[in-house]
C-alpha cells in the first residue's frame, strides 16, 4: 500500500514510523527543517512514553510524579496532583528528528520544503505547490492546528483556538517540579505553567485567546520569583516558541481514503491542551491495522476503532462545559477546591484525567454544593 502523509510534525512522523516497515511511505513537509517551528512543551504519560520506543529515552529531559497547582490570589495554598505513574518531559524536536531518521532507514521518503496545495479525497491525490500531483492508496493528513486542507475537505466545520506561548528561561535557582498556575490576570480561559528542564533551565508557558505574550511576561515578572524561592529574580530568555491549541470538539476523522491525525482534526485534550495523547491513540490504531491490504478495509476499521478516543475527548469537553456553567471558569473551580481544603488529588490516569475514588467523592460533593448554593 502506498501512503502519502501531509506534514512532518509529531503526528505525521510517528504515523510514518509505525507503518513504514509495512507500507510505502512518502511524507511532505513545507518547512526546511524537521522539528521546527517548535510549539509544544513535550509532556507525555508513561505508557505513551513507552509506546514511542526505548530510543526516545535519549530525548528525555526530565520526569515527574507530581504537579503543584496554585491560584495566584492564594499564594500560600496549593493543590498537589500526585500521579500513579511518571510523566516525562521529552525534547520534541529531537524526538521528531529521530522518527524521521528511522522512517528513512525503513525506505520511507521525506520531502522537506514541499508545501501541499490541496488534497483530493475522490482520487486520493496530493497536489503540491510546485504544480506536481501524486496519487496514493491512502492519505494521512497531519498538517497541524491550522488545518487548512482539513477544513477544505469538510472534515472540520469550525475550529476554536487558544494561543500558547512559551519561553525557555535560564535561572539561578532550581525548580523542583512543575507548577500549574491559575488566575484571571494570567488567563481567563486556560492557565499558565512552569516546567523544569534541569537544574538551571525551565519552561514558562501560558495559553489564552487575548494578549498571551503580554500575559506570559506578567507571569514571569510578577510570579516567577516566589516559585523559585529567590529574593531577587535573575533569568535569561534563551528561546521563545508557541502555536495554536485547538479547543473545539473532535472533527470528523475520515473522508473516503483520507485520514486526519492530531491537531488537524482537534484531538487535543480540552482540559489540559495536550495533543500527544490523542496522536498516540490514533497512530496505535493505524499500526494495529497494518496487515489489512485494502485501503477501504483499513479506513473502515480505523473509523470504528477511533470512536473510543473521540468518546473520551467528548466526555472531557462535557466536563469542561459543566465547570464553566457551574463556576463560570476553571479559575473559580480551583479557588473552590482550595477553599474547601482539598490539598492533594491522586491522579490514576494522567491522560484520561481519572482521579482516585476518594477524590471523586470530594469533588462531586463540592460541585453538588455549588449547584444548590
Amino acid at each position: 500500500m502506498k501512503v502519502g502523509i501531509v506534514g512532518a510534525g509529531f503526528s505525521g512522523l510517528l504515523s510514518a514510523l509505525k507503518i513504514a516497515k509495512y507500507m510505502d511511505v512518502e511524507v511532505f513537509e513545507e518547512h526546511a527543517r524537521i522539528g521546527y517551528p517548535r510549539h509544544c512543551t513535550g509532556l507525555v504519560s508513561e505508557y505513551v512514553f513507552n509506546y514511542l520506543g526505548s530510543e526516545v529515552g535519549e530525548c528525555t529531559l526530565n520526569s515527574f510524579n507530581r504537579y503543584i497547582v496554585r491560584h495566584v490570589s492564594r499564594p500560600n495554598d496549593e493543590i498537589e496532583l500526585r500521579f500513579k505513574e511518571r510523566v516525562y518531559l521529552i525534547d520534541r524536536p529531537k524526538a521528531e528528528q529521530y522518527f524521521a531518521d528511522v522512517v528513512q532507514s525503513y525506505g520511507g521518503i521525506i520531502y522537506l520544503s514541499h508545501g501541499v496545495k490541496s488534497v483530493d479525497a475522490r482520487d486520493t491525490s496530493i497536489s503540491l505547490m510546485d504544480g506536481s500531483k501524486k496519487r496514493y492508496d491512502l492519505i494521512i493528513l497531519a498538517e497541524g492546528s491550522r488545518a487548512n486542507i482539513v477544513r477544505k475537505l469538510g472534515l472540520c466545520r469550525e475550529i476554536k483556538y487558544l494561543i500558547g506561548v512559551q519561553a525557555v528561561l535560564r535561572v539561578q535557582n532550581e525548580l523542583d517540579h512543575p507548577y500549574v498556575l491559575f488566575g484571571d490576570d494570567l488567563s481567563n480561559e486556560f492557565f499558565g505553567w512552569l516546567v523544569p528542564i534541569d537544574e538551571k533551565n525551565l519552561i514558562a508557558g501560558l495559553a489564552d485567546a487575548v494578549e498571551p505574550y503580554n500575559k506570559l511576561k506578567r507571569l514571569i515578572s510578577r510570579y516567577l520569583r516566589q516559585f523559585l524561592n529567590a529574593s531577587q529574580l535573575s533569568y535569561e530568555i534563551t528561546e521563545i516558541f508557541g502555536g495554536l491549541i485547538p479547543m473545539s470538539k473532535p472533527c470528523n476523522q475520515v473522508i473516503n481514503k483520507v485520514i486526519g491525525l492530531g491537531d488537524a482534526v482537534s484531538v487535543t485534550k480540552p482540559l489540559s491542551g495536550g495533543g500527544i495523547y490523542g496522536i498516540y491513540r490514533q497512530v496505535r490504531e493505524l499500526e494495529s491495522l497494518k496487515s489489512l491490504c485494502s485501503p477501504e478495509d483499513l479506513v473502515k476499521e480505523y473509523s470504528s476503532r477511533v470512536k473510543r478516543l473521540l468518546h473520551e475527548l467528548r466526555l472531557q469537553h462535557l466536563i469542561k462545559d459543566l465547570i464553566n456553567r457551574k463556576f463560570n471558569s476553571i479559575n473559580n473551580l480551583i479557588l473552590k477546591i482550595i477553599d474547601s481544603r482539598i490539598n492533594c488529588i491522586k491522579v490514576v490516569d494522567y491522560d484520561k484525567l481519572v482521579i482516585g475514588p476518594s477524590e471523586i467523592l470530594k469533588v462531586l460533593k463540592l460541585i453538588t454544593l455549588s449547584v444548590y448554593n
